[in-house]
């Protein structure tokens, strides 16, 4: 199934004008709904020094969000393992959902909340980065017949790489922007301890310097950016992911931008059959 005329000319508007992640929701919505799938969700990863940035398009269910970050099934999901290790599409009924007792369970969690058929579309960029279009529906079967599995993954791949490559330009926009308004290291050193809960005379200790030291490189901090007091530079700080509360990101959730589509289709766990298999 292909877009409409109309919907392929409103695809074409947002991917030439969005600005920002939550642009590309609307885009999303249309190739997942044009391919003949209820829920969706797109995500990358570009990796950094400080940390990998993440941003997640969700169409999912938030219920199943909720549940995916509280089991934290990222750290065992088949579908963002495989997809480091491929450039083609695959479908959900391709995948080894008994690897482990916890891929098993995330296996079966899912089908409670509507993701019974799905396929996933990888995608790799220049910069490293890893981008991972998921495609789900409650009850129709992806395509068995070779022919027409093909044509689907190569619709949803064309598609998919058309949003990857403006999400991943987006992204890269933003980080610069955010390098050009960057602290300096011993500013965001301090502030990184400060963010800890420590002292000037503690953080003085940790980096070798006098606790004025401290002081001046914070004062510093405070007066390049215009901030009026410390939680208002630490504030800045995090936002700006010069200072990171978090390490290496393990939830959807903890995304540096994570949107979900409010146009996602209702789903009630409780109804569901857990026992629906691919």
């Amino acid at each position: 199934m292909l877009l409409s005329a109309e919907h392929q000319e409103e695809l074409e508007a947002i991917l030439e004008q969005a600005q920002h992640p939550n642009d590309l929701v609307r885009a999303c919505r249309l190739v997942s709904s044009g391919l003949g799938f209820d829920f969706y969700v797109f995500g990358i990863r570009i990796p950094q020094m400080k940390e990998d940035r993440q941003i997640v398009l969700s169409g999912l269910p938030p219920s199943w969000n909720q549940v995916y970050d509280d089991r934290k099934y990222m750290l065992v999901d088949p579908l963002i393992l495989m997809s480091m290790s491929r450039s083609t599409p695959f479908a959900w009924d391709q995948v080894d959902w008994q690897a482990s007792a916890r891929v098993a369970e995330m296996r079966a969690e899912s089908y409670r909340h509507g993701l019974d058929f799905g396929m996933t579309v990888p995608l790799h960029g220049p910069t490293s980065s890893l981008g991972v279009f998921n495609l789900a529906r409650p009850h129709q079967p992806i395509p068995v017949n070779p022919a027409d599995r093909k044509l689907l993954f190569a619709r949803a791949h064309m598609y998919g790489t058309r949003i990857y490559g403006r999400l991943n330009d987006i992204a890269i926009e933003q980080m610069q922007r955010e390098r050009a308004t960057d602290f300096a290291p011993r500013e965001r050193q301090s502030l990184q301890f400060l963010a800890t809960g420590l002292n000037a005379k503690q953080i003085a200790a940790k980096m070798g310097i006098k606790p004025a030291s401290v002081v001046t490189h914070l004062g510093n901090a405070m007066d390049r950016f215009g901030a009026s007091n410390l939680k208002e530079i630490l504030t800045k700080a995090v936002l700006t992911r010069n200072v990171l509360l978090e390490t290496y990101p393990d939830r959807v959730d903890a995304s540096a931008v994570f949107v979900e589509d409010p146009n996602t289709p209702p789903v009630d766990p409780a109804e569901k059959d857990a026992t629906t298999a691919d």
